[in-house]
């Protein structure tokens, strides 16, 4: 069955969560909708912005602290999605055509696969804005 909606957040998005920043309630709201699987709303992240939001929390706070983040994400309605080929080349092209960075074509990968609404605060997707949906925050 095919979700109605389907959301991938981004380590940026993670972030402005955890930290209570300005977004983090439309952060919420998404969450809110979301399941583990088979739900009507689908919530996505890639392994690569799981990992990029580890060491970001971990530069700026500590192991101890990016391990709790870790720990709180685990109780979050995500799907952790590792990066196989068809998402690989997927990234590949669209850092072809678009100023990305590397952990940021995997999230725009994942929102071009599955027809998806990233949710994002990084100010460097906006070089997408006109391929995907993007859920400013």
């Amino acid at each position: 069955m095919k979700p109605e909606e389907v959301y991938i957040l981004d380590s940026s998005a993670l972030l402005v969560y955890a930290d209570g920043m300005p977004g983090k309630e439309v952060v919420e709201e998404v969450l809110q909708k979301g399941s583990r699987g088979g739900g009507s709303v689908e919530i996505y992240m890639t392994v690569a912005d799981w990992g990029r939001a580890y060491y970001s929390r971990a530069r700026q706070k500590g192991e101890d602290a990016a391990r709790e983040l870790l720990q709180e994400l685990e109780k979050l309605p995500l799907n952790i999605v590792v990066i196989n080929r068809k998402v690989a080349m997927e990234a590949a092209a669209i850092m072809k055509d678009y100023p990305l960075d590397y952990a940021d074509s995997f999230a725009c990968a994942m929102a071009s696969i599955t027809d998806g609404k990233l949710v994002t605060a990084n100010g460097a997707l906006k070089a997408v804005e006109d391929i995907l949906e993007l859920v400013w925050l």
